[in-house]
């Protein structure tokens, strides 16, 4: 008994850790609660997840032992980084990692990774502690013991991946119990590797528009992380759109709305994609297989351009492919030092509008702005701060005041909002003939201890993180319909650009119906994926 106590030892102290892992992230239950509901559900089930369980415990206790160094290392490597990765994720969203949260990290890493590390530095560096606890740990056990075990024993943390993975496809990757962080979030990656979203080429679109263009010109302006109850032109309690304000005649306001989802990459792609509130989450994925809004732009007569100041170079973003840009005939975005500064980001933007519009009337235009996205003390330069105290250099969330940090994107909101405005229309002739509708992708919480997630949150999100504004500018207005809805934004584009109302669907108007926007997997392949319809009271 003496020769396995140190893989017992070992064996106690996962089972610690992993109880302390369950008891942060249920904050009432432990480990034990769970035997004990499976036990009232179903006998069966309780033994099935008491042995996995069980042998998910005894493969990580007894990898420091086996006997290769090469093959212990590699292990405990994977051990760490997930402990890692998934006590970062407790740390952000009170839950640890999810699939959907899985799917978000790898369709919006390249783009935004900078800015969560920064953000959320102290969150990470928890969860990277863990990790390197973890690695110390397989150290001490294989200098402290001489004890080693077959290379054979391999097969048990393998076999454990193996029983995660069929409990993850059984409950489609929404079992929500706990499981040893490194089983857990391998096998999210065995689940999700198969279930990869669609990539190919779009189908062709055979109708055409019966009807003239009402615009020379439509532009879409989607910015990034913006609340529409922190804009002064719908709360006059903060001063962060005064230039807005002055040119109050020049748009229509719609007010506070619901956004489409609470992330990015889903808005977007449901945009681009000519996206139906009735088809989410898109089981049959329309939104990549479908022809794209600027497929029906270049049908309807008009050049296409897409103009971001989200991504660089020609790193795409937001599920567009390759496929994507056959047909987009301008495609813009940042390659310099300066055009990359996010403090200058959408002035330069808003220049290079100007500049494309002056050579190529008759467009319809995507425009992704840099926005409101966090580190918000990034976005703006320092004499801008009109709101103090706030957040300054690489200064993270977790220790600063709700006021502080409110502060610091209230200064965000008021640079790359308003600032960008004034930057595009200090010649409003840009705006004859022209339509330019701007809503936000999504809204966005201001952290507090008890919620630090902003947006993207996959289950029962605040409804901060889908209230965004949405303005309709034109020289006339009376040409078309302003919808105070997000999802009747492809509609009214439609029309304007000359399809008939069964195409366009603008007869379809439900402006009664209930507000809300969606969350949690968006391409799921199987019906019980986390998805919901979060609904919003406006008033």
């Amino acid at each position: 008994m003496k020769r396995y106590l140190p893989i017992l030892l070992s064996l106690v102290l996962i089972f610690i850790l992993e109880n302390t892992f369950y008891l942060l992230n249920s904050k009432t239950e432990s480990l034990l609660d769970i035997f004990v509901f499976f036990s009232n559900k179903s006998l069966f089930k309780s033994i099935s997840y008491f042995l996995t369980f069980l042998i998910c415990i005894v493969s990580i206790a007894i990898s420091p032992y086996i006997r290769n160094v090469y093959i212990a290392v590699i292990i405990g490597f994977i051990i760490s980084l997930s402990y890692a990765v998934d006590f970062s994720y407790l740390n952000i969203n009170g839950r640890g990692v999810t699939l959907t949260d899985l799917t978000i990290l790898f369709s919006e890493f390249q783009n935004y990774s900078r800015h969560v590390f920064s953000t959320y530095s102290s969150e990470i560096q928890y969860g990277l502690l863990v990790g390197i606890g973890i690695i110390i740990f397989f150290y001490l056990c294989r200098i402290f013991t001489d004890k080693r075990i077959s290379n054979y024993f391999v097969l048990v943390p393998i076999f454990s991946i193996i029983l995660t993975s069929a409990i993850q496809v059984k409950t489609a990757a929404t079992f929500s119990f706990g499981l040893p962080s490194p089983q857990k979030v391998l096998s999210y990656l065995v689940y999700w590797y198969p279930y990869k979203p669609y990539y190919g080429d779009r189908e062709e679109l055979y109708v055409k528009p019966e009807f003239s263009k009402k615009y020379t010109n439509i532009i879409w302006i989607i910015d990034c992380s913006i609340n529409a109850n922190y804009l002064g032109i719908n709360d006059s309690t903060y001063n962060t759109t005064p230039f807005l304000e002055k040119k109050s005649n020049s748009y229509i306001n719609a007010g506070r709305v619901a956004s489409i989802t609470n992330c990015s990459s889903t808005s977007n792609i449901f945009l681009m994609g000519m996206g139906n509130k009735n088809d989410l989450p898109d089981h049959k994925e329309k939104l990549l297989r479908n022809p794209s809004i600027f497929t029906y732009a270049k049908n309807a007569g008009y050049k296409t351009a897409y103009i971001s100041a989200s991504s660089e170079g020609n790193r795409l973003q937001n599920y567009m492919t390759y496929f994507d840009l056959a047909d987009i005939d301008y495609f813009f975005q940042p390659n310099t030092k300066e055009e990359k500064d996010l403090r200058y980001a959408d002035e330069i933007l808003a220049d290079h509008i100007k500049g494309y519009l002056e050579k190529n009337d008759g467009s319809f235009i995507y425009v992704v702005k840099s926005g409101a996205h966090f580190p918000w003390q990034l976005n703006y330069p320092s004499e801008q701060a009109i709101y103090k105290p706030c957040l300054i250099g690489n200064e993270g969330i977790s220790d600063a005041s709700y006021q502080t940090i409110l502060n610091t994107y209230l200064n965000s909101i008021r640079w790359k909002t308003d600032h960008f405005f004034q930057s595009l229309l200090k010649d409003t002739s840009i705006l004859d003939n022209t339509l330019m509708i701007y809503t936000s992708d999504h809204g966005q919480l201001i952290p507090s201890n008890h919620n630090k997630q902003t947006h993207c949150n996959t289950r029962d999100p605040d409804i901060q993180e889908g209230i965004v504004p949405l303005l309709y500018f034109s020289n006339d207005l009376s040409k078309v319909r302003q919808p105070k809805s997000m999802f009747r934004f492809i509609p009214v584009t439609l029309d304007v650009m000359g399809y008939s109302p069964d195409v366009s669907g603008i007869n379809a108007f439900l402006d009664f119906e209930k507000p809300g926007f969606f969350y949690g997997h968006l391409f799921p392949k199987h019906r019980i994926h986390q998805s919901g319809i979060k609904e919003i009271h406006l008033k």
